[in-house]
């Protein structure tokens, strides 16, 4: 798992300070050479290398937690949760007289329990770690397990929570002064804007991490960055580059044996390969990967049996989809999974059954995927982590503009050293045209005709802006009438939006029987008809403000339909997402995926330049 190694090596560090006087006292030091040599390349050989130690009689309490310490590790880089935890719990055991010891174990049980998804039994070891790094003033810890409730909370789906805790654990370690952890920080922060569909920026950020893994060595922490670092490059649409580090990942991951990242490696390649419609490769990929995470019991099983299903349901494999997702369910670790990620598993299996002519077990997954759905509140926790994104990108900023003020310094210096030797080589030049007075005669001339004419520039040049400010002053009363006739648009479309939610509302009347009779829906359903055509109003309003919008939209491109003109009508209005949502009755998340796609169809993927195309036209 995550900074494995360093766990082993800083352990054996401090092993020799409590090992007891013996006749033949163990060998720390060559032990930890060979810790050294083998970690990466051989794991197996740390594992055996710990039971001999362990058979020695003259191991003091402290020396013998930190080999369970490391033999936990070694499992827990295998996938087996259990007998990690085993052993993370013999070493705190052992700790119990020294808190200080105590909580590397103590923060390395609480991933094994994260990735087994009983998240209450991390927070609890995590809190009693926090604790003891508290009443020691150990800011260094503290940082680090502020890092992992951030990683906590991101595989829980709670993005605020983990962007606010990761920012207090950066917060911490850059004044501790240590780059690998403070790294390892900025690759979980990276993790939540990747998960937060930012992938731009989380793509910049994992590029900036791998490059200090790089240069400090960690080839763990390295490749499991390149896997993020991956994903960021499937949705920017460059998947080239992002099989080909994943290839790259597989082949790393492979020789440290590091197979749960392995796991997760496959299902992108499987993923990505379904996208390209090379679906043997995705097929056998998936497979690869599910099987590894099946045999560890891992939380992220659900989603990969998700998407296996998903797949399986495209190519027409329906039974395999139902198997797979049978299978997955009754692994013990499934009512752990994120409540998001089985709600997708019953959507794709609800789907195989109704292909399949069984109606019946398609209606139980549907209900399942519904009331799972209904769980799901995270659209204020996403508002609210985006606003502490944001105020991470402005500091990221900040520095940068503190680094360019710098180099503008010198800069300045520069220009002045310049100017100086240029002060020097005009008073010899002065020297000069005092011998040539004569010659200057003609030059001052030409300066004189010159000086006449930049006069005559300067008052063309005064009537041009005074022709500017004059147009400036009917632009912007074109603006402000224009401004106008936008909030009269904006007014008609919220009462459409208005208009809409009355039909729903009698709709939910009629349904939940609160309507006495047909009659009264009728009378109610005429009211609302006798009502004015506020879309047609709209259309008409829309049309005069901006006559040639749909027209010059269709032309640029094609393969726009007429819902998604109004749709992007809609848009220039700088109407929210939820408004939007509200006014053609759909949920928000639908219209958020119809601005994707129709962006993917205009074959542009910032916002900032989709949002400026629709103004300019």
């Amino acid at each position: 798992m995550m900074m494995a190694r360093l766990y082993i090596l800083a352990l054996l560090l401090l092993a020799p300070l409590f090992v007891k006087a013996q006749d033949k006292p163990f060998n720390y030091r060559e032990f930890e050479g060979k810790v050294k040599k083998h970690i990466n390349s051989k794991p197996d050989s740390v594992k055996i290398l710990v039971q001999q130690a362990l058979k020695r009689k003259d191991l003091n309490d402290t020396i013998r937690g930190s080999l369970y310490n490391i033999y936990a590790i070694y499992y827990n880089t295998l996938g087996k949760e259990d007998s990690a935890i085993t052993n993370f719990k013999k070493a705190i055991v052992l700790f119990k007289g020294y808190p200080r010891l105590a909580m590397r174990p103590l923060m390395n049980i609480s991933t094994a329990y994260r990735s087994k998804g009983q998240f209450d039994d991390s927070f609890k070891y995590l809190g009693q770690a926090l604790d003891i790094a508290r009443a020691n003033k150990n800011k260094l810890f503290e940082g680090m397990i502020y890092g992992n409730y951030a990683s906590n909370y991101n595989v829980m789906k709670e993005y605020d929570k983990s962007v606010e805790y990761c920012l207090k654990s950066i917060e911490l370690l850059k004044k501790e002064n240590e780059p690998l952890q403070l790294i390892t920080a900025q690759q979980k922060l990276a993790n939540n804007y990747m998960q937060m569909y930012n992938f731009e920026f989380a793509a910049d950020m994992y590029r900036d991490c791998m490059a200090g893994y790089k240069k400090l060595g960690d080839k763990n922490n390295y490749y499991n960055t390149l896997i993020n670092y991956a994903e960021c490059l499937k949705y920017l649409d460059r998947h080239d580059q992002a099989l080909k580090a994943l290839d790259e990942a597989i082949a790393g991951l492979k020789k440290m044996k590091n197979v749960l990242n392995l796991a997760i490696a496959y299902t992108k390649v499987g993923n990505i390969s379904a996208t390209k419609k090379q679906y043997k490769r995705a097929v056998d990929n998936y497979a690869r990967g599910y099987g590894i995470l099946e045999e560890s019991n891992s939380v992220y099983v659900a989603i990969i049996a998700a998407e296996s299903a998903e797949l399986f349901n495209k190519l027409g494999r329906y039974n395999e989809s139902i198997k797979i997702a049978e299978r997955t369910k009754k692994l013990s670790v499934y009512p752990n999974t994120p409540a998001e990620d089985r709600n997708r598993l019953d959507i794709a299996v609800a789907a195989a059954h109704a292909k399949t002519d069984n109606d019946a077990a398609a209606i139980i997954g549907l209900q399942k995927a519904i009331a799972t759905k209904d769980s799901l509140n995270r659209v204020t926790n996403e508002d609210h982590a985006r606003e502490v994104q944001a105020k991470f990108q402005a500091e990221v900023q900040r520095e940068k503009n503190l680094s360019l003020e710098a180099n503008n310094k010198v800069l300045e210096q520069d220009a002045r050293d310049r100017n100086t030797k240029i002060t020097i080589y005009i008073s010899a030049a002065l020297a000069i045209v005092i011998l040539i007075l004569l010659f200057m005669r003609s030059i001052i001339l030409k300066t004189r005709l010159q000086k006449q004419q930049l006069s005559t520039a300067g008052a063309d040049i005064t009537l041009l802006q005074e022709r500017h400010r004059h147009e400036q002053q009917l632009s912007d009363a074109q603006r402000d009438m224009i401004d106008e006739k936008q909030r009269e648009l904006t007014s008609t479309a919220l009462r459409m939006a208005s208009f809409q939610n009355s039909i729903n509302d009698i709709i939910e009347k009629a349904e939940a029987t609160v309507t006495g009779s047909v009659a009264e829906v009728k009378k109610e359903l005429k009211m609302l008809v006798k009502q004015q055509d506020y879309w047609k109003q709209f259309e008409t309003r829309f049309n005069s403000l901006h006559p040639d919008f749909g027209t010059n939209l269709q032309h640029r491109f094609t393969k726009l339909t007429k819902n998604d003109v109004e749709f992007c009508s809609l848009l220039k209005l700088n109407l929210s997402n939820k408004e939007i949502a509200s006014l053609l009755q759909i949920s928000h998340e639908s219209a958020i995926t119809k601005k994707y796609r129709i962006k993917k169809k205009m074959e542009i993927s910032s916002d900032e330049e989709f949002d400026h195309l629709l103004a300019a036209i």
